[in-house]
């Protein structure tokens, strides 16, 4: 340390006499004393262990407050007590976390300042110092942050003890630290960081120069050469160092050299971007009161926190790493918007366990992403620094306040500028002022064709014209005539070059030019002096005065090229100019015009010869105009500086248009199209000056960069052009070359991401054996390991080898299946070329695997599909552990994947066998063998990479040329300053010769130079530099080194020529004059804007609002706000609207962003979102014609800052057409910067009583009564405020307005007049009954009107015409069916279905509900709606509508036993119950299972229990005690039911359903009896049915068992459904069903797939024979002819309709009529089709065959019946054989099939003696049936069984029949069941499934 300190006699500097540190460790001496510590002179009472203890649990925030409150307890710590390290870094920790929370440094002090008056600093922490040491190469990182955090709370809390006091442990500190870094010691940046920062403190307090030590992070020696310097920041620039090489912009004189010019600039810029995000760090990295005391509490620093680098992802543009970071750590509220990671944006990457910092730019970014906490950086750093550091860390990423992308591209762009070469070099660093003419006009006899200033000249300006021509007495310049240059046009000083000049720059044509230009004749006297008051072209606006002329091309016969018209402009009825003929322009030619001149050359000039201002055709340009006009054509450096509304913007597209007109003077000659170039600052200002091109050229424009909303512009761009015609110019080469440059990167993308994948599973994941083969086989080669955990017969040994537990490992056991244990190797194939291939194909292990598996290098195989890249990757782990899980044993194995420590060689060369490693070892092991696998793939890696980067960079130089050969044959070109930086690469080969910059006054000076080429000939520059001036980051800069002087301001300094516009055609006088009297002395105004109306419901139109209202006091608002004046504006917008503006026309304008918010969310809030609210910065280039102006500022603690430059109050006050009102703290504005400049405003504006603390609102028809609008609630109070005097307007409709005065628009249209009406509104006379004020309806009187169509009378109002009336009479005609028609008499009857009842009764005997309609008239009958009922097998009653045959019982099964109940439905099979059978007593025991029939007799024996009574039980042993006595319920007991309850030694059962007491002897008789009906045994008592109990269980097992045979019987096997369904399939498939029921077979299959029984499946099949043949009756009806056509499809229509509607069960008679019903059509089908073809042959029927087929025709239309049928078969057959046409019909076979399908059998079951089951066919005919099991005889005449014979419950609720079939006891799997089956089906379900039409 170089640094001399002052330190008075006989002191040390401390303040305290010389003592000697003790060198000893304080703990080796201890005394005994209280505490165990040592102290000089008596024992000290303090328990200093609990003192500390208490301070080490203390939270952050109690801290302070402890140590305030105990004082003097530290206070005699610090003074009195040698402490030993731990407890002196406990007191420094506890102190600094006292310091953090104190907040200011007045708290800071008071918690230091003990420290600063103790011996603490010299003796204890100089100690502590002196012997601290580092623990493993690395410092203890929390001890070093809080001592050094201490040491910087003191430097700030007490700079004046720096010397004194403070320096002594800061340089003992920096001492100690580089010892311990020159042994080896590590740390990190942030600590350097901070390091550096308190050295730096205490070095500035002592005088003169000092060094510091580098720490390594940054360098002394700072490169000269700014080519050397990087674009993106180093650690270095975070340093900040005292002097760094920045020298201020020269803003008067020439610069020394161009190096010195360039060199200046690129480090202002840099550090204008640099120096923010260094002192973001620097203040995170501060002590925390620093920090707060830095930002004020409203500064928001971006910092995103646990930033982790997760893998490189490829794009187009390069490689990117995919980032992730903690998002809910970001500021509570902050938004994802553009202003927070944006492409572009600069982020810095620091750890506080990393020694290196790390900067990146955002690739890519959107809201969805950043929300995720994702976003893609490119890294400054090459890759393989990158691989070493970032994976390892976790950030703490900060972003930059700077847009970095904007000084990204220009700072490149210097850095590659040729510094001997720069454009213009002439005045830009020498600062000449002799300006020379564009190289491409040095030949002075050049002439300009003037016509495009004379396209779309509006009428009025003709008119004002040919007045001023016809009065002005002085000579007509005429077009194409030479006229002498007026004396004041041309001036020696601007465009003449001195002799010296010449000789310097060494121009030999220079003297010629000088010589040409003084011998230029002068104008005569009589033309200096021209009228200056002309109307100028019109700007974009759609203001009263039309500022500007819009520019159009619209050539005419007999005029080339030229069309005069208004665009826009309003005219007024009393102007003369509307009957002035054209004096201009008659014949084609002008007025005055010679003959001698032809059409091509009659507008042509020379600029050098000739004024403009002379060319009395040009009078609508206003002399300004004309002279900065030319002055910008023959300047190639030319500055226009143009105020508020002269027409800037007006003026350069005037300039593009006549430069594009006359582009035969400056495209070159050597065949090569060169483009203009148009630069601006901003998109917004591109994009409109891009729309006005576009008026006057279509095509030719090409937008370069960024994305515009605005249609017309997106087909200007790059992006869009090279869609639409790239392929089309493109050669072949190129077209090969990109497609191979696409390839190869879509190649090494898929290396890069594959290896990426692996890496991120690496830390989750064990690798399979295979894939660590090669590094096992290296150790057994070189360390002599004998054994590996390898098994090629085996898969995942190493899971084994590991000990991971067998129920972790994959499903599959292995990891794999079959097919993929050797082919996981091989499922990716990358390219040959690849340099990852070795990588990934090294573990094709041998030969025989490569032999056995093969693989598609195509991957067209459909049975080997290329796996994801996310697959593949994850293949090559043995095991991957799932993040759901958190097991014992997960963690165990998640604890061994995190640990770090590897084995290394000398440890491996000490075994052989690694089965007997330990399992700690073999994990160490493993790790070895992982990193060596890791650094392969990130060696991959950093190849790829770097070829990726080589290919995107060849993508893009292709992309290049292709943008190249677009742009060669564009005309124009638009880009922004950042865009031409960006494309300066393609700038330089598309060399533009022009180049015209809009804006020039806000683009900072480097922009400019990047945006020019050494090409450029001529630079147009139009700007005002009193307006906005270019935007910084950094204040600094701007203040002291003049950064925000633009090229434009420093050229007008230096005396450059430059010319400036007079006349502002936009504010009216009384807001220009704000203007004139401050910023533009010789500002005039046109005289249009004197026509503007004044703003209605206002006194003034220009008003300033003083008040004295406080802004607001919010911390968190991110800038200043002041509500009071939110909410006046607010009101006063609504007070505007509400005189008629529409909202485009009013514009509030603020200088703060955050009172910006506020009123938008205002308006936004009151419905007026459409309200233009902006910031003045972003108006720049934009009017309105009412502005209303918030000052914001009121605080007189603070100094106003409002626009510390006059420039932002230019802008406010010039955006306003019609009307101004600023509201404001006027007295506080008045103590700001610009207090001269608002004291002069705020005089002018009192003496013309512009200002008050009221805004004063007139009376709208007594302008003379005012009333003054103070605060906001005053424009609730009056929203609509009149004076008190009538208002006795006269109302449109002639009568007077009785109202008070009031706000209303002309015609009162908004006012209710209350007269009576009285408007005759019929022929008839009758009179309007409304008040005036409502619309008159049509005559609504009633009359009596004939309708001419049926002729009744109906009463209906006047107004409605006869013709069209609806009649309400009831219709008389009869409908098709017969029936009457319900409906009206105007209504249609064919539009309303029949709705007369049908009167049939159904064959289940119940009347049909349905109508005509629904029947099809008698023919397909609704089914029955009345409830089933019937008694189901289970017991319960069916719930489904009345049908022949009943559903499966849907109801829960009653099924159950001992174990519980079935859980199943009752029409499914029950599962059995395999328990053991729980009947048991101390007699009997059952063995077998609970579903089996039980082993085991009765029990007989009486039960020994004793009732509650004490009477003995009455019941049996074992089973449950009845609940009766036989000695308390004797009556009730011995009631006669059996009658043999009486017996004294009678034995009772109680049921447990109903629980009935009945006599055990009866009740075993009754249930033993003969056969009984398959049904459950129910209570003779109660009929209620027993489910379960245990002395009967045998009887109810038999049921339960029958019953679940019957129902697999019925439903079928699981075989037989297969096969059915397979059989069902293949018919479905078959079927030839393709024109209209294509969707129903497709249901039908879909529902065959998921049927589970036979019944239904069999319906299925029913259903598609129905629609099988109802397709072909169509093919029928479609041979036939269009009228027989439609009227088959009508009836096929109506039933499908009727098929359609069914939802429930079909009935017999509904199937059978639906069969007669099909048939029918089908007869129908054939005969029409029979007529067709005899028709088509144009030949007649036979007579007798064409009565028979007349009369079937009328027959088939009534119900088919089976005589009918017989009939029309033989009919038929007869027609057949005399015409032998046959082949034209269907077969009888086919309609036979439809029969069979739904011809339906009925049987029911009966059951013999021996339990065996029966299905009985209702036929009344056998006499008889033989059990096959007992051949058991049935009677059959009286249709009733013998005795002994009982029928079976009903399945489907059909009654007994006579004769059988016996089933015994077959099994569902036998033969004989399977045939029964077939029979037996149509039993269960005999329903079809609904038709979905």
């Amino acid at each position: 340390m170089d640094r001399k300190r002052r330190r008075p006699d006989g002191h040390n500097g401390f303040e305290h006499h010389t003592m000697k540190i003790p060198r000893e460790s304080p703990r080796e001496n201890l005394a005994q004393g209280r505490g165990g510590y040592h102290r000089q002179g008596a024992n000290f009472p303090l328990d200093l262990p609990s003192f500390l203890n208490h301070l080490d649990n203390c939270d952050r925030h109690q801290v302070l407050p402890f140590l305030l409150k105990r004082r003097d307890e530290l206070a005699e710590i610090l003074n009195g007590m040698e402490l030993g390290s731990p407890e002196v870094h406990c007191i420094v920790r506890a102190l600094r976390r006292a310091a953090d929370m104190a907040g200011s440094k007045e708290k800071t002090q008071s918690v230091l300042q003990l420290v600063m008056r103790s011996p603490f600093l010299l003796r204890s922490l100089l100690h502590s110092i002196a012997v601290f040491n580092d623990y493993g190469g690395h410092v203890d990182r929390g001890v070093m942050d809080d001592l050094i955090a201490f040491l910087r709370h003191l430097t700030l809390a007490f700079p004046e003890s720096i010397q004194t006091c403070i320096s002594a442990p800061v340089d003992m500190l920096s001492a100690r630290l580089q010892r311990l870094q020159s042994l080896g010691a590590c740390f990190s940046w942030p600590m350097k960081k901070q390091l550096l920062d308190l050295e730096r403190a205490v070095n500035e307090a002592f005088p003169g120069e000092w060094r510091m030590p580098t720490w390594g992070i940054f360098n002394p020696e700072q490169p000269k050469d700014f080519r050397n310097l990087s674009i993106f920041p180093s650690s270095q620039d975070m340093i900040g160092l005292a002097n760094p090489m920045v020298f201020p912009n020269k803003i008067t004189g020439p610069y020394e050299s161009n190096f010195a010019y360039i060199d200046t600039h690129f480090r202002l810029l840099r550090e204008d971007f640099v120096k923010p995000l260094r002192e973001e760090i620097t203040a995170y990295l501060a002590p925390r009161s620093h920090f707060v005391e830095m930002s004020g509490g409203s500064r928001e620093m971006k910092v995103y926190r646990n930033a982790r680098v997760l893998h490189p992802v490829c794009q187009w543009e390069g490689v990117m790493y995919k980032v992730q970071f903690d998002v809910d750590k970001v500021r509570h509220g902050a938004s994802w918007g553009s202003k927070r990671l944006g492409k572009g944006s600069l982020v810095c990457l620091l750890a506080t366990d990393c020694e290196e910092i790390f900067f990146a730019s955002v690739a890519k970014s959107s809201p969805k992403l950043l929300s995720q906490g994702l976003v893609l950086l490119k890294f400054s750093s090459s890759h393989l620094e990158l691989s070493k550091h970032v994976y390892r860390h976790r950030f703490m990423m900060m972003e930059s306040p700077a847009y970095f992308e904007a000084y990204r591209h220009v700072l490149q762009g210097l850095q590659e500028m040729d510094v001997k070469r720069i454009p213009f070099q002439r005045y830009i660093v020498k600062c000449r002022p002799s300006v020379h003419p564009p190289a491409y006009l040095q030949q002075r006899d050049v002439s300009l064709d003037l016509l495009p200033l004379l396209r779309n000249v509006p009428d009025a300006v003709e008119a004002e014209m040919e007045i001023d021509l016809q009065d002005d007495s002085s000579p007509l310049v005429k077009p194409g005539a030479e006229q002498p240059v007026a004396e004041d046009f041309f001036d020696p000083t601007e465009d003449s070059i001195s002799s010296t000049e010449t000789a310097e720059e060494g121009n030999p044509s220079d003297e010629g030019m000088r010589a040409a230009e003084e011998s230029i004749p002068l104008v005569a006297e009589g033309d200096v002096n021209m009228e200056e008051e002309h109307r100028p072209a019109a700007e974009r606006s759609s203001g009263p005065g039309q500022e500007f002329l819009r520019i159009r091309e619209q050539p005419e016969e007999g005029r080339p090229g030229l069309a005069l018209e208004t665009a826009g402009s309003s005219r007024r009825g009393n102007d003369p100019a509307e009957t002035c003929p054209d004096p201009v322009l008659q014949q084609g030619k002008l007025v005055g015009q010679g003959d001698s001149l032809t059409g091509q050359d009659m507008y042509k000039v020379n600029p050098f010869k000739q004024d403009f201002r002379s060319l009395r055709w040009l009078k609508h340009f206003d002399r300004s105009q004309l002279k900065a006009l030319q002055k910008a054509l023959k300047r190639e450096f030319a500055l226009i500086q143009g105020p508020p509304g002269t027409g800037k913007s007006f003026l350069g597209l005037k300039l593009v248009e006549l430069l594009l007109h006359n582009q035969n003077l400056w495209q070159g000659n050597d065949g090569n199209r060169c483009p203009i170039l148009i630069v601006c600052q901003t998109k917004h200002a591109l994009e409109q000056l891009l729309e006005g091109i576009l008026e006057f050229k279509t095509t030719g424009i090409v937008r370069i960069g960024g994305f515009s909303k605005n249609q017309k512009l997106q087909t200007l761009s790059l992006e869009a052009i090279r869609k639409a015609t790239l392929q089309k110019i493109l050669t072949p080469t190129q077209r090969r070359r990109f497609k191979e440059l696409k390839e190869q990167i879509e190649s090494i993308k898929k290396d890069i991401m594959f290896c990426s994948k692996v890496l991120e599973l690496l830390p989750v994941g064990i690798l399979h054996e295979k894939e660590l083969e090669p590094e096992m086989k290296l150790d057994m080669t070189e360390l002599g390991l004998t054994s590996i955990p390898v098994d090629n017969l085996e898969e995942t040994v190493i899971l084994k080898w590991l000990q991971i537990p067998p129920h972790l490992w994959p499903q599959d056991a292995n990891g794999m299946g079959p097919e993929t244990k050797s082919s996981r190797y091989f499922t990716y194939s990358p390219s040959e070329k690849s340099p990852s291939t070795e990588f990934k194909c090294r573990y094709k292990a041998c030969e025989e695997e490569e032999e056995e598996f093969e693989f598609d290098p195509d991957g067209s195989d459909p049975r080997d599909p290329l796996c994801s890249i996310e697959q593949w990757a994850g293949e090559k782990f043995a095991f991957v552990m799932d993040p759901d899980v958190s097991d014992t044993d997960t963690l165990g194995i998640r604890k061994y994947l995190a640990d770090q420590n590897v084995m290394g060689e000398e440890e491996v060369r000490s075994f052989q066998d690694v089965w007997e490693l330990a399992l700690v070892d073999r994990w160490r092991l493993y790790r070895k063998w992982k990193v060596t696998y890791e650094g392969k793939l990130q060696a991959s890696i950093n190849g790829n990479v770097c070829l990726y980067e080589k290919a995107a960079q060849d993508l893009y130089e292709l992309i290049l040329e292709e943008d190249l050969m677009i742009l060669k044959t564009a005309d124009v070109l638009a880009m922004t300053t950042t865009g031409a930086a960006k494309y300066r690469a393609l700038l330089h080969k598309i060399k533009p010769p022009i180049v015209i910059m809009e804006e020039a006054a806000e683009v900072l000076e480097a922009h400019v130079l990047t945006a020019l080429t050494p090409s450029c000939q001529h630079l147009i520059m139009i700007g005002d530099y009193n307006q906005l001036k270019p935007k910084l980051t950094d204040y600094t800069l701007a203040s002291e080194y003049h950064l925000d002087v633009s090229l434009f301001q420093r050229m007008v300094k230096n005396h450059i020529p430059h010319e400036q516009l007079s006349h502002q055609h936009r504010m009216r006088p009384e807001i220009s004059q704000l203007l004139s009297s401050t910023f533009y002395s010789s500002l005039k105004d046109h005289r249009s804007v004197s026509l503007y109306e004044d703003i209605k419901g206002l006194a003034k139109n220009i008003f300033f609002v003083e008040h004295q209202v406080d802004e607001d006091r919010n911390t968190e608002a991110q800038g200043h706000s002041n509500a009071h004046e939110a909410h006046f504006l607010v009101g006063l917008c609504q007070h505007l609207l509400r005189q008629g503006y529409s909202t485009d026309q009013i514009t509030i304008l603020t200088p703060y962003v955050a009172q910006m918010w506020q009123i938008r969310f205002m308006v936004r809030d009151l419905g007026m979102a459409a309200i233009s609210v902006k910031a003045i910065d972003d108006f720049q280039g934009e009017a309105s014609d009412i502005v209303l102006l918030s000052m914001v500022r009121s605080d007189w603690e603070e100094r106003a800052d409002l626009s510390r430059d006059k420039n932002h109050l230019c802008v406010a006050f010039s955006r306003a057409r019609m009307g101004l009102f600023c509201v404001g703290n006027f007295q506080m504005l008045q103590q700001s910067p610009e207090k001269k400049t608002w004291r002069l405003l705020l005089q002018m504006l009192g003496e013309r009583g512009l200002l008050g603390k009221g805004l004063p609102l007139p009376c709208p028809n007594h302008p003379e009564s005012q009333i003054l609008i103070e605060t906001p609630e005053h424009f609730q109070r009056f929203p609509d405020w009149a004076c008190d005097r009538p208002c006795d307007s006269r109302l449109e409709c002639g009568h007077l307005c009785k109202h008070r005065c009031h706000v209303h628009t002309p015609g009162q249209g908004t006012y209710r007049c209350k007269e009576p009406c009285g408007r005759t509104l019929c022929s008839g006379g009758h009179r309007c009954p409304k008040r005036c004020w409502e619309q008159c309806s049509p005559c609504k009187e009633m009359v009596e009107k004939v309708v001419p169509e049926c002729g009744h009378v109906q009463r209906v109002a006047c107004s409605l015409p006869s013709e069209g009336l609806p009649c309400d009479h009831p219709c008389e005609r009869l409908l098709d069916c017969g029936h009457p028609c319900q409906q009206r008499c105007s209504e249609n009857c064919t539009d309303f279905p029949c709705v007369v009842k049908c009167t049939e009764v159904l064959q289940c005997g119940h009347p049909c509900m349905g109508t005509c309609t629904d029947c099809l008239e008698g023919r397909l009958h609704r089914g029955c709606n009345r409830k089933c009922g019937r008694l189901l097998l289970c017991g319960h009653q069916c719930k489904d509508p009345c049908a022949d045959s009943c559903q499966p019982c849907r109801l829960p099964c009653d099924c159950k036993c001992g174990h519980g109940q079935c859980q199943k439905r009752c029409g499914e099979i029950c599962s059995p119950c395999l328990k053991p059978c729980p009947w048991r007593c101390q007699h009997h025991q059952c063995s077998r299972a609970c579903f089996e029939e039980c082993d085991r007799p009765r029990c007989d024996q009486p039960c020994d229990q004793t009732l509650p009574c004490g009477h003995p039980c009455i019941g049996l042993c074992g089973e449950a005690c009845p609940p009766l006595c036989r000695m308390c319920h004797a009556p009730k007991l011995t009631s006669a039911f059996f009658g043999s309850e009486g017996d004294p030694a009678a034995r009772f059962v109680v049921l447990e359903g109903c629980g009935h007491v009945l006599e055990v002897g009866r009740m075993d008789q009754l249930m033993d009896e003969g056969p009984r009906p398959l049904q459950l045994e129910s209570c003779p008592q109660c009929s209620t049915l027993i489910h379960w109990h245990s002395r009967y269980n045998n009887v109810i097992k038999t049921r339960w068992q029958g019953i679940n045979q019957v129902k697999s019987i019925i439903l079928g096997s699981t075989e037989e459904i297969e096969e059915k369904k397979q059989q069902l399939t293949e018919n479905i498939i078959a079927a030839s069903i393709n024109l209209h029921y294509g969707e129903q077979r497709y249901n039908i299959r879909k529902r065959v797939e998921a049927s589970r029984s036979l019944p239904e499946l069999a319906a299925l099949e029913r259903a598609l024979g129905i629609f099988r043949f109802l397709d072909m009756v169509r093919k029928q009806a479609k041979a036939c002819t269009a009228e027989r056509r439609v009227s088959l499809e009508l009836k096929l229509t109506k039933l499908d309709w009727w098929l359609g509607t069914k939802r429930a069960t079909f009935t017999h008679q509904q199937l059978a009529e639906c069969r007669n019903e099909i048939v029918r059509i089908s007869y129908q089908a054939d005969l029409m089709r029979l007529l067709s073809h005899w028709e088509a042959r144009n030949t007649a029927l036979p007579g007798e065959v064409a009565n028979t087929v007349d009369s079937l025709l009328g027959n088939l239309e009534e119900k088919l019946t089976e005589d009918s049928e017989l009939k029309v078969k033989g009919d038929l057959a007869k027609i057949g054989e005399l015409l032998s046409c046959r082949e034209l019909w269907i077969s009888e076979d086919e309609r036979l099939s439809v029969a069979k399908d739904i011809e339906m059998a009925k049987r029911d079951w009966y059951q013999c003696p021996a339990g065996h089951l029966y299905a009985v066919e209702e036929c009344g005919e056998s006499d008889q049936a033989e059990c096959l099991e007992c051949t058991l005889l049935i009677g059959g005449e009286s249709q009733h069984p013998e005795e002994g014979i009982s029928p079976v419950a009903e399945v489907d609720g059909s009654s007994p029949c006579a004769s059988g079939v016996s089933v015994g006891n077959l099994t569902p799997e036998s033969e004989s069941c399977e045939r029964l089956a077939q029979q037996l089906e149509p039993i269960v379900q005999t329903d079809m499934p609904p038709v979905e039409n």
